[in-house]
């Protein structure tokens, strides 16, 4: 008995219920569809290694590489996509190791999440003007990748659009750019240099950390922070530029950067985030503006070769340890509400308290080296001197009524058993600078 033969019509009403997608077809190493008039690319042979996908197939144009077609197609070396294609699906061409260059076609608005990560040998790749959008991991892990030009219309880089690229030497962002994605740049050690212009907005956290050789950065006006990690472990940054737009750097944000030696801060600046410049041990000097109310712990913890702060008088805030393991700090002046709430540990100093007057902690090794000047008010009740350090210590203090000074020998002191030593000071206390001798 022969099967019923089902009706063309509702064949018809049935394709159309579907959506109009056939199923997969087989054109040499290319699987594909037919979907709504025109051709997707679904997958590849694994083993394929150089692949031209052709403009039509069956009379229809090609217009879509699907999600992840092309991944782990790992002896891949060469594609190449015709002018028809307009859209390329996340992770396309993700992890395909040996794949060493690719044009991407006029008429492509966006390369999505991971289209090209982890593709090692990739090392150049040519971008339409058409793009608006780079997405996140877009070149992920592109290790070979030296250069990539980004085209004048780009509008937006994703998280970790770029991260990990380790060759990559420098790289312009067109203008029209507004927003660069958390972690877009980091780890690309070899970066030397970018230049970012004044339509971005908004850079997100970790957008350059661990680039190692980024030796300057400059910061478009309209930035009004720079986010937690931003510049991190950029060892080799010398020079930043600030806008004047900036209201907060958070956390982390300068973290070890070790060559940064000065850095102007914009007069509007009103917050510096916990470890924010931690370890950056060639800064000598900071002046804070004006209006800073807040300093997170450990701000400006290591920074080695930092002698003199100036706290500004609206400070409200002075975070744990903030100028902690600074063995060159010289002069610190406190503003003047702090001058009888500062702890002992707050700055990561031993205070003579209550009135703000600081010597530095005991870190061991020779004294000489952690030398500190502090501003002593003229008329305040004799204040008590706090040391810490290894039991037994022998510890000179030198007092002047100047920071330049002369200075004269005031005592030794002896680090009790227990590791500490109070001293009430005489009436000789009344000079205005302590140091260790």
């Amino acid at each position: 008995m022969k099967k019923p033969l089902i009706p063309l019509f509702s064949f018809v009403l049935i394709t159309s219920f579907l959506g109009s997608v056939a199923n997969g077809a087989q054109l040499g190493v290319l699987t594909y569809q037919v979907a709504y008039g025109h051709i997707r690319i679904t997958d590849c042979d694994p083993l394929a290694t150089t692949v031209e996908v052709p403009s039509e197939i069956d009379g229809l144009p090609v217009k879509e590489i699907m999600n992840e077609a092309f991944s782990e197609c790992t002896n891949l070396t060469s594609v190449k996509l015709p002018e028809s294609v307009t859209s390329i699906g996340r992770g396309a061409f993700g992890a395909c190791p040996r794949l060493i260059s690719i044009s991407i076609p006029e008429g492509v608005t966006s390369i999505k999440e991971g289209t090209f990560s982890v593709c090692f040998s990739l090392t150049s790749i040519k971008l339409p003007q058409s793009l608006t959008r780079v997405g996140e991991n877009a070149f992920f892990g592109c290790t070979n990748l030296t250069s990539i030009a980004l085209p004048e219309g780009l509008v937006s880089l994703g998280s970790g659009a770029f991260a990990e690229c380790h060759r990559l030497a420098s790289i312009t962002i067109p203008e029209g750019v507004t927003s660069i994605g958390h972690h877009a740049f980091s780890g690309c050690g070899r970066l030397e240099s970018i230049s970012i212009p004044e339509s971005v907005t908004a850079i997100g956290h970790n957008g350059f950390s661990g680039c190692f050789s980024l030796t300057a950065i400059a910061m478009p006006e309209g930035v009004t922070s720079v986010k937690e990690g931003t510049f991190a472990d950029c060892t080799s940054l010398i020079s930043v530029k600030l806008p004047q737009s900036l209201t907060t750097i958070e956390k982390n944000a300068f973290e070890r950067c070790g060559s940064l030696s000065s850095i102007d801060f914009p007069e509007g600046l009103r917050s510096i985030g916990s470890f924010a410049f931690s370890d950056c041990g060639g800064l000598s000097s900071i002046n804070l503006p004006q209006r800073v109310v807040f300093m997170g712990q450990n701000a400006f913890s290591g920074c080695a070769s930092l002698i003199s702060m100036n706290f500004p008088e609206g400070m409200e805030s002075i975070g744990h340890r903030a100028l902690s393991r600074c063995p060159a700090l010289e002069f610190v002046r406190l503003p003047e509400a702090f001058h009888s709430r500062i702890k002992a540990r707050n700055l990561g100093i031993e205070s003579i308290y209550p009135e703000g007057f600081l010597l530095p902690q005991m870190t061991g090794g020779d004294s000489r080296q952690i030398g500190l000047v502090i501003d002593m008010l003229p008329d305040v009740w004799l204040p008590v001197i706090t040391i810490t350090g290894d039991a037994g210590r022998m510890v000179g203090v030198e007092a002047s009524d100047s920071p330049e000074g002369p200075w004269v020998e005031w005592r030794n002191i002896e680090v009790g058993k227990n590791g500490t030593m109070e001293i009430q000071l005489g009436k000789e206390g009344r000079m205005r600078f302590y140091r260790w001798k």
